[in-house]
């Protein structure tokens, strides 16, 4: 779910070729998100660094493990990985 427009504190503006915005509309529209959504998905997914993603991506498949429940997300998460107990 996107956050809410309180969140974004930043505007921008910029000028793009009319085949440009009508392809974002369009891919937009099958979405069913906002051109503007679009857009600062796309930033996220293309623009962020990658170690962020393949980390996030990694804790998502340890979450799938079910020994994991042993553990701290917390101590996980800070790099420790250290047994609660």
């Amino acid at each position: 779910m996107s956050p809410g427009m309180a969140e974004y504190t930043r505007r921008l503006q910029l000028l793009l070729k009319e085949e440009q915005l009508n392809t974002l509309k369009e891919i937009a529209g099958r979405r069913n998100i906002s051109t503007a959504e679009l857009i600062r998905e796309t930033v996220e997914e293309v623009y962020r660094p990658r170690s962020e993603i393949q980390a996030l991506n990694a804790l998502s498949s340890l979450r799938k493990l079910s020994f994991i429940e042993e553990f701290s997300w917390s101590e996980i998460l800070a790099g420790r990985g250290r047994r609660d107990g």
